[in-house]
């Protein structure tokens, strides 16, 4: 599993194999990548598989409840590192981690969509009903 900070992806090209190939993404906090989340990260990993593509998962550096309430925040359900370690039993392909700070948080959401398409030749998105 490749890991990629948000602004590399937006400052630097990436992997030409990448953009030939295409990829399925799924963007999420997975705070505690349970049950639900990684139902839905089989259907990204399998999707991908099916169909050619790499897996990427979009997530943040830090909980958004963390960043968005801070003063009621109660603590991490897991750490970033062992997010990361369940995303790679996973097989997820790639992970994008995005510090959210006040320029990614002004970003408008067909902006961030677009960038997807761009950057990492989005072919698929799977996402869950939140």
């Amino acid at each position: 599993m490749e890991i990629i900070y948000w602004h590399d992806l937006i400052n630097k090209n990436f992997s030409s194999q990448v953009l030939k190939k295409g990829t399925s993404v799924c963007v999420g906090c997975f705070d505690g990548v349970h049950k639900g989340h990684r139902k839905l990260l089989l259907e990204l990993t399998n999707y991908a598989k099916q169909n050619n593509l790499y897996s990427v998962v979009v997530t943040f550096t830090e909980p958004l409840a963390k960043i968005k309430n801070k003063h009621n925040y109660k603590g991490d359900v897991s750490t970033l590192a062992y997010r990361l370690y369940l995303l790679e039993k996973l097989e997820i392909d790639f992970v994008i981690l995005v510090d959210f700070d006040n320029e990614f948080a002004s970003m408008s959401g067909i902006n961030f969509f677009n960038i997807l398409k761009e950057k990492l030749s989005l072919k698929f998105i799977t996402e869950g009903v939140d």
